[in-house]
């Protein structure tokens, strides 16, 4: 699977920080002028050397986080520069690791399938802590005999998701991977697969299923 396809937003941090003041980014921003793969993205969140905030930059370009939520949670940098370092520097579990952001005060602008990209990307070196976005919560749903991950009526990743959710959709995810025999985070590849036109056709699957589905009221 070609890696870079999988985001097809992907914009160089340089570009993609443009909407916010320029004043307040770290200075090393407007050198960094291109995505960078996705394994070498997860090697430079966790080198204590890097700047967890220009780290952190690299992540919501590369995933093309909307400039509107960026600029949002920009404004609590200070929180999510705390919430980094405790995803660098401790063991935590995954329940707690998706508790760093998942408090009664969320961070505006950092909706679950992005903070759960920072965890993926900042964690401590350990196996079992995966990306949840609309496309593998989608598919885990699809896959299960029950739906796992709950689902705003917009098809994306409910903010009242839990950390036990959280924790039972990693757990899947490696069950998962023993079933494909392949490595878990090619087992989130696989779920995530590829948009574009046409999309993949895993994707193209994913989206059939959705728009067979009746359609949910926001109230419910």
């Amino acid at each position: 699977m070609a890696e870079s396809g999988s985001w097809g937003r992907a914009q160089a941090p340089a570009r993609w920080s443009q909407a916010l003041p320029s004043h307040e980014l770290p200075a090393a921003i407007a050198t960094h002028n291109r995505p960078l793969s996705r394994g070498k993205l997860r090697e430079l969140c966790r080198d204590p050397a890097v700047d967890l905030l220009t780290a952190y930059f690299y992540i919501m370009a590369r995933h093309g986080q909307r400039r509107d939520h960026g600029r949002d949670a920009w404004r609590h940098r200070d929180r999510i520069q705390r919430a980094l370092t405790r995803l660098r520097e401790e063991n935590l579990s995954q329940g707690a690791a998706f508790n760093v952001f998942a408090a009664d005060d969320p961070i505006k602008g950092l909706a679950v399938a992005f903070f759960a990209k920072l965890i993926f990307f900042f964690r401590k070196p350990a196996a079992g802590y995966f990306i949840l976005d609309q496309w593998t919560g989608n598919s885990m749903n699809l896959l299960s005999e029950y739906k796992v991950v709950s689902l705003d009526p917009s098809w994306t990743v409910s903010r009242r998701t839990t950390a036990a959710t959280y924790d039972k959709y990693c757990e899947l995810m490696v069950h998962l991977a023993k079933g494909l025999c392949v490595p878990p985070d090619q087992a989130e590849l696989l779920l995530h697969s590829e948009g574009g036109r046409p999309p993949k056709p895993w994707r193209r699957h994913v989206l059939q299923e959705r728009r067979s589905q009746p359609k949910r009221s926001r109230r419910g």
